[in-house]
């Protein structure tokens, strides 16, 4: 299983890159592994009470009971001492933390998060 957020080497210059958990719920981790997920127009948001994932897509899983929202706020685990680098990078340079794709690493499902600067429209080219 591998989804890749193609826009986001479009659109960004990723300068660091970072592997990440994520909390989710059973259905989410079976629809993730058939591969029902977008990670179009998400972004990673800084709260007091952790990082999150906003606006990203997982397909509800159809033999699931479960009502889930596909599009809720999902928390990012990383180490404190990581968050407040990469919180203390975007307030400083102006730069943005972009979800890149979701991977499976073993039994795990993992999320590799990017920190990135915006491209300018003239530095945009269809083909990268």
């Amino acid at each position: 299983m591998l989804i890749k957020n193609r826009k986001a080497y479009h659109h960004y210059r990723i300068l660091e890159e970072k592997e990440a958990g994520v909390v989710l719920l059973g259905a989410e981790v079976k629809s993730l592994r058939a591969g029902q997920a977008n990670l179009d127009n998400s972004f990673i948001h800084f709260k007091k009470n952790g990082v999150f994932l906003v606006n990203a897509h997982i397909n509800p899983y159809s033999p699931s009971r479960q009502e889930i929202d596909p599009r809720r706020s999902r928390q990012i685990l990383l180490k404190k001492q990581e968050i407040l680098s990469w919180q203390n990078k975007v307030k400083q340079q102006k730069l943005t933390i972009v979800p890149l794709e979701w991977y499976n690493k073993g039994n795990l499902i993992k999320l590799k998060i990017g920190l990135g600067k915006k491209k300018k429209v003239k530095n945009k080219m269809k083909f990268q």
